[in-house]
């Protein structure tokens, strides 16, 4: 009987009320749960995963990518340590460049990469500004300042160091001991590649009107992965990126991601699908070698385009891209610096103490004679990869010098 009165109810109803009704019903219950999940104060961006003795990033957890690597490395004796992780928690999701730092974190972390520190417990600091960057506010350019960008990877980001000792904050008081006034910007981002330096400098760098960019990419460029980085970016161009910005202002929506996550391990997922597809896996690179050149080529000319003009530095970058950057520079006319060759030409005035003593005598401190000798890039990197103090140092005097002999003021 009540719902013959209901559906009676219903049919006496006028037609613009029930329209009104349908819409708003479910625009009231949306609202009425973004403020229960707000108020309630859940964590929606990190979720705990057996696999880790602390909470990642949910961002990361749905990346099949990341995933896929992460689950290589739990196979390994070390696995997947809290200190392999836990820095991840200072980067969030960004459209068009993948993710970024972010905004205003004041942050100390421990260098993972290098064990020693690890155990000895060294930390190095880092901070962004208000867009995600590890650098000063990005506002207009001053009429009487030169402006240089550097984009890059976690070696351009300066990771390891203190930003006072980034290769970028010395080249800045290298150029300005000669009249004039020059800024260095730092848009590097750990594990990006020249793909993602393409959006960083359409979406970022292009309105900072740089007179100069350096452009430093390879490292991440050749590591094997899922889905390589042009159709992992591609997904935020487009209204279908438009849609998913949208839908990332909603904590509902963030934590509705979460709980998928939780209810589908997607580490258990991508072990099936490894399982499942077997000898057909086919892991490519993040940038093969020809998209690799073409990514650089497009940030030359893209600079010169409003007035920039460029150098390129190599660091860390694998042997087969280093030479296509090499490529690159010579066919673009470009300067290049190639750090692991300045590294090797400068080890015997490190080693004994005739060249950046004080920066030799930290590491020293830090890692002991013995282990640098046994690892002589050491005495230039924080781990293998990454510049230490003296590499940022020889990064910057030659810079300054390849800087010094172009026409970009």
């Amino acid at each position: 009987k009540v719902d013959s009165m209901v559906a009676g109810a219903l049919k006496r109803t006028p037609l613009t009320p029930k329209i009104v009704l349908a819409i708003a019903s479910p625009i009231v219950f949306l609202i009425i749960s973004e403020t229960v999940v707000r108020l309630s104060g859940v964590e929606t961006d990190v979720a705990r995963n057996e696999n880790f003795d602390i909470a990642v990033p949910v961002w990361l957890l749905a990346d099949e990518n990341w995933v896929d690597i992460q689950r290589g490395r739990l196979e390994q004796p070390r696995g997947v340590r809290a200190v392999d992780v836990e820095w991840l928690q200072h980067f969030e999701e960004a459209r068009y460049v993948e993710y970024k730092l972010k905004p205003n974190v004041r942050v100390s972390t421990v260098n993972p990469f290098n064990d020693i520190e690890v155990r000895r417990g060294i930390t190095f600091r880092f901070e962004s500004n208000s867009d995600g960057f590890r650098t000063k506010e990005l506002e207009p350019k001053p009429p009487d300042v030169a402006r240089i960008v550097t984009q890059g990877d976690s070696s351009t980001f300066g990771w390891g160091v203190h930003e006072t000792y980034t290769y970028q904050r010395l080249l800045e008081d290298r150029l300005n001991r000669q009249p004039g006034n020059v800024e260095v910007l730092n848009l590097g981002m750990p594990g990006q590649t020249s793909r993602h330096g393409r959006a960083v400098f359409d979406h970022y760098a292009r309105t900072l009107n740089p007179d100069l960019l350096i452009i430093s990419f390879g490292a991440n460029d050749a590591r094997y992965v899922l889905e390589p980085a042009h159709v992992v970016l591609g997904r935020d161009e487009g209204w279908r990126g438009s849609v998913r910005q949208a839908l990332m202002r909603f904590e509902t929506f963030r934590l509705m991601r979460r709980l998928l996550v939780a209810v589908r391990d997607p580490f258990t997922v991508s072990g099936e699908r490894a399982s499942a597809e077997g000898d057909r896996r086919e892991l490519v690179n993040s940038v093969p070698i020809d998209a690799y050149k073409a990514n650089l080529h497009y940030l030359i000319e893209q600079g010169r385009s409003i007035g920039a003009e460029a150098v390129l530095l190599s660091v860390c970058a694998p042997p087969q891209w280093s030479s296509a950057m090499g490529e690159v520079a010579e066919e673009a006319g470009v300067p290049l610096v190639d750090a692991l060759e300045l590294f090797r030409a400068h080890l015997d005035d490190l080693r004994e103490h005739r060249l950046y003593s004080a920066e030799v005598r930290y590491a020293e401190s830090i890692y002991g004679r013995q282990a640098m000798q046994e690892n002589w890039r050491l005495y230039v990197t924080t781990d293998g990869c990454h510049p230490g103090l003296a590499g940022h140092s020889l990064i910057a005097d030659a810079l300054a010098e390849s800087i010094n002999s172009l026409d970009w003021r």
